[in-house]
């Protein structure tokens, strides 16, 4: 099960912790509705291959650590690199929060 705004724009998709839900990122959706698609899973019961057809495409969840993604983010080509080159949206702290966590 999944919320979908199925709004024309560049997709985002929004994953909400353990023992929450995906209401927590309403206040998010609304915010971002008029220019992105916001899908919002209800994970771990079986959302992923919803999301997967509406997407039409594979998606491939990856945890990582602080190390991991510094790691992964300067392999060259890397997607963690793609990843971290794309336009950055706030949602929790700003650009010198990320950049003193580096």
């Amino acid at each position: 099960m999944y919320s979908d705004t199925a709004a024309s724009g560049p997709v985002v998709v929004l994953l909400h912790g353990v023992l929450m839900n995906g209401s927590v990122w309403k206040d998010v959706v609304d915010g971002l509705r008029d220019r992105y698609r916001c899908i919002v899973p209800e994970l771990p019961f079986g959302a992923l291959p919803g999301v997967e057809a509406t997407l039409a495409r594979t998606v491939n969840p990856n945890l990582m650590t602080c190390s991991e993604w510094q790691r992964k983010r300067d392999e060259p080509d890397s997607f963690a690199a793609r990843v971290a080159s794309q336009p950055i949206l706030f949602v929790i702290g700003d650009a010198k929060v990320l950049a003193e966590s580096r």
